[in-house]
C-alpha cells in the first residue's frame, strides 16, 4: 500500500518563483534599477575591501572587520539578485532543485555571518570607547558579545564625559554601525519576528509609508541643508549655486505638494481630498515642476557660458542677469500654472469621483469630466508642451556647443575637468526629463496608468531626494564648504 501512495506521488525537481511583477514593462524598469544598485553593492564592496588590504594605515580592527563585512554583503547580494535579474527577462522563472538548496544555504550563512559581524564591530566600538588604554590587548583576538550590552556601556561612558566635543567624537565613531544594525535588524525584524496580519495588504502600506517616510525626510533635509550652506559660504556665492539654491527649493515644493498626503492617506481607509485641495495640489505640483524645468534649462546656459565663453561668464552671468533669467523661469511657471488652473476649473465633474492616481494629476481628472473636454486637453498639452520643448531645446544645444567646445581641448586634464562641472547636472537632467517623457510622451498600453503611477513616485518622490545627494558627492566645492562649515562650527565648542 506504501509504495502505491509512493508511486502516484510526484518527485519535484524544479520550483517556480512568482518573482516581484507580471508586467513586462515594470520588469524592465526593476530590471534596470536593481542592476545599478548591484553593481554599485559590487563595487563598494570590493572597493572597501580593497582599499582596506592596500592601506597600511587602516589596518586596525574596526577596518578588519569592516572588510569581512563587506565581503559578507557581497556574497548575501550575490546569493539572490544576479538570478533575480536573469529572471525579470525569462518568461518562466524557475530553479532547479540544487539551485534552490544552494541559494538557501548561502543566504543564511552570509546572513548569519553578517549578524556575528556586527556584534563583533559593537564589541570593538565598546571596547575602543570604554576601555582605550586595553583596546590593543582585547582586540588581539575575536570577541562575539551581544550588541545591546556593548552599546549601554558606551552610551553610559559617553553620558559621563564632560568635554562636549569627546562626546562628540566618541558618538561620531558608532554612528555607522549604528545605522548599518538598524538597518539589517529592523528588516529582519519586520520579516521574521513581527506577527503576520491576515492581509498583506496592510503590512505592504506599512512597508511603503516607512520607506516613503525616510526618503521624504531625506529630501527636505538635502534640499534646505543645500539652501542654507549656499546662503552661508561666501565661496558658493556664484551663480551655478545661486539655481542651485532655487532647484533645491522647487524639489522640496514639488516633493511637499504630495508626500505629506500619501503618507497620511496610508492610515485612512478613504482616501478623500476637497476639490479646492485638488485644485490647490495640481497647481502646486504644475507651478514647481515648471520650475524645475526652467532651473534645470537655466544651469544648462549657465555650464554653456563658463566652459565655451569662460573669459565673459562675469559679465554674461552678473547678478542682474541671474536675478532676470530666476524672474522669467517663475513668471513663465506661474501662466502655465494659471492656464492649467483655468482648464481644470473648465471641468464640469457629475458622476464618478475616484481619481486613479495617488495624487490630482490632470490626465485622470479629465478622464473623470462629464463635459466637453477637447479645449482644455488641447490648452493644457500646449501649455505644458511648450515648456518642455523650450527648455529641452536649450538644454540640447547648450552641451551641443559645450561637447564640441571639450572635443577642441588640447589638455587631457582640461576635458575632464570642463566636463566634470557638468556630470551632475546632466545626471538629474537625465533622470527628470526620462521619467517626464516616459509619463507625458511615451504611448499608452492597458496597463499605463498603473505603471504612470510608479514612475510618478520615483521622479516626485525620488528624484527630489537625488539631486542634493548628486550634487553634494559630485562636487568638491560643496564637500568642502560642508567640510569647513562643520570645523568652524567644531571649534566654536
Amino acid at each position: 500500500m506504501d509504495s502505491l501512495v509512493d508511486r502516484n506521488h510526484t518527485v519535484v525537481s524544479r520550483f517556480i518563483l512568482l518573482g516581484l511583477t507580471d508586467d513586462p514593462i515594470l520588469r524592465v524598469i526593476l530590471f534596470v534599477i536593481i542592476l545599478c544598485i548591484y553593481l554599485v553593492t559590487i563595487f563598494g564592496n570590493l572597493s572597501t575591501i580593497i582599499l582596506i588590504k592596500i592601506s597600511s594605515q587602516l589596518h586596525h580592527p574596526m577596518y578588519f572587520f569592516l572588510s569581512h563585512l563587506a565581503f559578507a554583503d557581497t556574497g548575501y547580494s550575490s546569493s539572490v539578485t544576479p538570478n533575480m535579474l536573469v529572471n525579470f527577462l525569462m518568461e518562466s522563472n524557475t530553479i532547479s532543485y540544487l539551485g534552490c538548496a544552494i541559494q538557501l544555504s548561502s543566504v543564511v550563512f552570509f546572513g548569519s555571518t553578517e549578524c556575528f559581524l556586527l556584534a563583533v564591530m559593537a564589541y570593538d566600538r565598546f571596547v575602543a570607547i570604554c576601555n582605550p588604554l586595553l583596546y590593543s590587548v582585547k582586540m588581539s583576538t575575536q570577541v562575539l558579545i551581544v550588541i545591546a550590552v556593548s552599546y549601554i556601556y558606551i552610551l553610559i561612558t559617553i553620558l559621563k564625559m564632560n568635554s562636549t566635543e569627546g562626546r562628540h567624537k566618541a558618538f561620531s565613531t558608532c554612528t555607522s554601525h549604528l545605522i548599518v544594525v538598524t538597518l539589517f535588524y529592523g528588516t529582519v525584524t519586520f520579516i521574521y519576528v513581527m506577527p503576520k496580519s491576515s492581509s498583506s495588504a496592510d503590512q505592504n502600506k506599512v512597508i511603503l509609508f516607512v520607506i516613503i517616510l525616510c526618503i521624504y525626510l531625506v529630501t527636505i533635509f538635502g534640499n534646505l541643508s543645500t539652501i542654507i550652506l549656499i546662503r552661508i559660504s561666501s565661496q558658493l556665492h556664484h551663480p551655478m549655486y545661486f539655481f542651485l539654491s532655487h532647484l533645491a527649493f522647487a524639489d522640496t515644493g514639488y516633493s511637499s505638494c504630495v508626500t505629506p498626503n500619501m503618507l497620511v492617506n496610508f492610515f485612512m481607509e478613504l482616501n478623500t481630498i476637497s476639490y479646492l485641495g485638488c485644485a490647490i495640489q495640481l497647481s502646486s505640483v504644475v507651478f514647481f515642476g515648471s520650475t524645475e524645468c526652467f532651473l534645470l534649462a537655466v544651469m544648462a546656459y549657465d555650464r554653456f557660458v563658463a566652459i565655451c565663453n569662460p573669459l565673459l561668464y562675469s559679465a554674461k552671468m552678473s547678478t542682474q542677469v541671474c536675478a532676470q533669467l530666476l524672474l522669467v523661469a517663475y513668471t513663465a511657471s506661474f501662466l502655465n500654472t494659471f492656464s492649467q488652473t483655468v482648464c481644470f476649473h473648465s471641468l464640469f465633474f457629475c458622476g464618478p469621483n475616484q481619481v486613479n492616481h495617488f495624487f490630482c494629476d490632470y490626465a485622470p481628472l479629465v478622464e473623470l469630466s462629464c463635459s466637453d473636454t477637447s479645449i482644455p486637453v488641447v490648452v493644457s498639452s500646449f501649455s505644458a508642451g511648450s515648456i518642455v520643448m523650450v527648455t529641452v531645446i536649450v538644454i540640447a544645444v547648450s552641451y551641443i556647443y559645450i561637447l564640441i567646445t571639450i572635443l577642441k581641448m588640447n589638455s587631457t586634464e582640461g576635458r575632464h575637468k570642463a566636463f566634470s562641472t557638468c556630470t551632475s547636472h546632466l545626471t538629474v537632467v537625465t533622470l527628470f526629463y526620462g521619467t517626464v517623457t516616459f509619463i507625458y510622451v511615451m504611448p499608452k498600453s492597458s496597463s499605463s496608468a498603473d505603471q504612470n503611477k510608479v514612475v510618478s513616485v520615483f521622479y516626485m518622490v525620488v528624484i527630489p531626494m537625488l539631486n542634493p545627494l548628486i550634487y553634494s558627492l559630485r562636487n568638491n566645492e560643496i564637500k568642502g564648504a560642508l567640510k569647513r562649515n562643520l570645523g568652524r562650527k567644531r571649534f566654536s565648542y
